[in-house]
């Protein structure tokens, strides 16, 4: 059950550097909950990484003790899009109510929670491709955990 006042997470993504949807995790009873199609994931990816460049253009000073990862976030009226990005090019995407705070901590344990199930992991396909049902059940069980966690702190 949602603790009183506790934000609400709505989806998670994780996306390849070719821009492939290599997971896709959405809370049951949210409007996102149905899966999107190949362009709808597409035009998601692209606009992510239009937005990065832009953000990368009005950086005014490279921050040297961020060189590896990448975090950001936007919020529009319905939601708020967390957003991380590694060296390896691998994006996870953390939707999330308006409402949220700064979620770079949850978007790190993501992070090792996927590197867990693929690095880790001698049987898995790899990092750039589609986990298997038992991988996936296992990481959709650490997602929720984390998200649920995170967004209970806030």
């Amino acid at each position: 059950a949602r603790a009183r006042g506790a934000m609400k997470a709505y989806t998670f993504r994780v996306f390849n550097k070719a821009g492939v949807c290599l997971f896709n995790h959405a809370w049951p009873g949210t409007a996102q909950a149905a899966s999107l199609d190949d362009d709808a994931r597409k035009m998601l990816y692209g606009s992510l990484f239009s937005l990065k460049q832009f953000i990368a253009k009005l950086r005014p000073v490279d921050d040297p003790k961020n060189n590896n990862t990448q975090y950001y976030s936007f919020r529009t009226n319905n939601y708020k899009m967390h957003v991380r990005e590694t060296a390896a090019g691998v994006v996870f995407l953390l939707a999330t109510e308006p409402g949220a705070g700064a979620l770079r901590d949850a978007l790190r344990k993501f992070e090792e929670a996927w590197t867990e199930c693929f690095a880790k992991n001698p049987v898995a396909p790899g990092p750039s491709a589609l986990p298997s049902e038992s991988t996936s059940a296992a990481l959709t069980a650490r997602v929720e955990a984390i998200a649920e966690n995170a967004l209970r702190e806030m």
